[in-house]
């Protein structure tokens, strides 16, 4: 079978190839927004790619499923409680994608948002069982991810909850984690305890970028770290920002 992991080292996300070198098929799981390098990867192993999957609906990044499915016509498939407006093929629980011996399992892992889905690795020629689970944002190594993006915190951490114990953690034991985040992601945890020693706390700091989505995230983590006058832009981000007439220096 065919297995990569794909990063993009500015936002800390994971992405994936999986497929069979001897079915000539592919999928990528959470692609980024530039596609080249999955269509560098897929000339390189001799497959075509025929599926995207989202794990969820990204609030950190722009997916590049509709530039990879247009470039190739892949079908796209996401959970249906996502709701999606794009052209796409929705799945529930337990749904499988066959890719020659390889099998991607659908593992509803709400908590993180509600359509959020894990997918377990099955390589028929090793055995029935998942040998490897692409978790998304629902499980990193050592860290869950947070409940409070886009529901209400408790009905996200129920959820979470759940998902950890009752889906991912009944895999088996020997099941190999590929998470969809790894260091310097604000969908989880991180290794920032105190404000930069040259950030005075009383000053007034503004959280913005493009859309406003991400600069929620700062801005509260801000505020958690002791910054006390803290502006999140939000209504566009960077935007808004403009149409306001606020300057904008741009490298």
């Amino acid at each position: 079978m065919i297995f990569r992991q794909i990063v993009h080292d500015d936002l800390g996300c994971a992405s994936y190839l999986v497929g069979d070198e001897h079915a000539s098929v592919a999928a990528v799981v959470d692609p980024r927004f530039e596609i080249a390098r999955y269509l560098e990867l897929a000339r390189y192993t001799g497959v075509d790619i025929e599926h995207v999957l989202e794990t969820h609906n990204h609030a950190d990044h722009v997916s590049g499923h509709g530039r990879l499915a247009a470039a190739t016509g892949a079908t796209i498939h996401i959970h249906r409680d996502a709701g999606a407006q794009y052209d796409h093929e929705p799945f529930d629980d337990d749904w499988e994608l066959e890719l020659g011996d390889v099998r991607l399992r659908a593992v509803h892992t709400p908590g993180h948002r509600p359509e959020h889905t894990a997918f377990a690795v099955i390589d028929t020629a090793r055995g029935a069982e998942p040998w490897a689970v692409l978790t998304g944002d629902t499980l990193f190594v050592g860290d869950v991810a947070r409940p409070d993006l886009a529901v209400d915190k408790e009905e996200g951490a129920h959820g979470m909850f759940h998902s950890l114990h009752d889906s991912l953690l009944a895999l088996p034991p020997e099941t190999e984690v590929w998470p969809g985040h790894l260091g310097g992601s604000l969908c989880g945890g991180h290794d920032i305890h105190n404000l930069p020693d040259d950030m005075d706390p009383e000053r007034r700091v503004a959280a913005i970028c493009m859309s406003g989505q991400r600069s929620a995230v700062a801005a509260s983590q801000l505020q958690r770290l002791g910054a006390k006058r803290v502006l999140h832009v939000v209504d566009g981000g960077v935007g808004t920002w403009e149409r306001l007439g606020y300057p904008v220096e741009r490298d």
